[in-house]
């Protein structure tokens, strides 16, 4: 089916992942039994701090060095990961690309959750683009770069190339044959047997199928989810900043309903199976020039409805600012749990122009079920 292409969609709305508990929140028993017998079966959110892959465990509230070896002490790029710069994180393995600073290429490794073994799908890569994990578990799909060189050792051209690496197997192949790369390409969506892909430089979006068949420009609307296409617009302000308005189209009538406004940022639950958008609104503050949004609210997909989740000034005066990140390739939900950056504003002199500025640290990470209103709080390792 052929659809007009909305610009809008080019900013990606949700597209693109040992500490102690310093608060800590308990609904009625009977709301967590839920929560808690769901979080035994999917209890470990994946994100990457410092630069390190980590693990929460959403039921103990504890975070560890998500390392498969027992003896490494994560504290140099012999980390197996550790120097990660891109990841994809699904429920089952992580893709993910590690910087090697000393010859200033890149490596790709799979991560098998099931039983910790980490497999090596590309070393000395100039550059290697967002890694996707397909949404069969087959296969790892990937763009990556070659320098090339002349006699004299000077680089002379770079060449992109996209990649599936068939995680049974182990094969690795070039599917792109005789078809032109000027960059990086990144999947964006996945049906189980095609692809959308996203051209970085250019803007452009294309589809093609697993073996990079039936390559063709695509007019990219937004995400599927439960039935509609969703999407945001931007609109600017007069301080240079911005906020979202969001939309849904409805993929069987063409009908478009707005269903938030005024807002910053914001991500599904579950990137799976989403049940509704967290997000956080605009709230400016006209005197600094600076977003300082406290409030974490709910939009659910079956009532239609936003609702507040938590306004972070509530939970303590160290808080007063929140930061939503879009997935961009995490899977950032475990149990009922979703995870959001809190921390405090403060307020500087700039060395620059001597006028007085406000910005945010994001110094602590809030969990929280959108369902049942459990949350608690956790200081990162990194």
């Amino acid at each position: 089916m052929t659809r007009k292409l909305n610009l809008t969609a080019l900013i990606l709305a949700f597209v693109m992942m040992i500490t102690s508990c310093s608060a800590d929140n308990k609904a009625e028993e009977s709301e967590t039994t839920d929560s808690s017998s769901t979080a035994a079966a999917s209890r470990f959110l994946y994100t990457t701090e410092g630069k390190k892959l980590v693990r929460y465990d959403v039921v103990e509230h504890k975070e560890i060095v998500a390392c498969p070896d027992p003896l490494c002490e994560h504290d140099t790029e012999d980390c197996p990961v550790s120097k990660i710069s891109l990841v994809h994180i699904t429920s089952e393995y992580i893709a993910f690309v590690k910087e090697i600073f000393d010859d200033e290429t890149c490596e790709l490794y799979l991560y098998d959750l099931s039983d910790g073994s980490i497999a090596t799908i590309a070393t000395g890569m100039s550059q290697i683009y967002y890694p996707w994990v397909s949404a069969n578990r087959d296969y790892v799909f990937y763009t990556a770069s070659v320098l090339l060189f002349d006699d004299n050792g000077n680089s002379t051209d770079e060449i992109w190339y996209a990649y599936r690496y068939n995680i049974e197997s182990g094969e690795l192949e070039t599917i792109n044959g005789n078809e032109k790369i000027a960059t990086g390409y990144r999947v964006i969506e996945d049906s189980g047997n095609s692809l959308v892909w996203y051209d970085m430089l250019a803007g452009m979006y294309y589809t093609s199928d697993y073996d990079f068949g039936n390559f063709e420009e695509y007019d990219f609307i937004g995400e599927t989810v439960c039935g509609y296409y969703i999407y945001s617009d931007i609109k600017w302000t007069e301080y240079d900043d911005y906020y979202r308005t969001v939309y849904k189209e409805d993929i069987e009538s063409g009908e478009v309903e707005q269903i938030l406004d005024n807002v910053s940022e914001l991500r599904y639950d579950d990137i799976y199976s989403p049940s509704g958008i967290a997000y956080a609104g605009f709230n400016y503050n006209e005197e600094y020039g600076f977003n300082a949004k406290s409030e974490i609210w709910y939009y659910d997909f079956e009532t239609g409805e936003s609702r507040l989740l938590i306004d972070v000034k509530d939970i303590s005066d160290d808080f007063d600012y929140v930061r939503i990140q879009n997935h961009a390739g995490y899977y950032d939900y475990a149990g009922g749990y979703i995870m959001v950056y809190i921390g405090h504003t403060y307020t500087y002199i700039s060395e620059y122009d001597g006028e007085e500025y406000m910005s945010a640290n994001s110094t602590h990470r809030l969990f929280i079920n959108p369902e049942t209103g459990d949350w608690f709080i956790m200081e990162p390792l990194y």
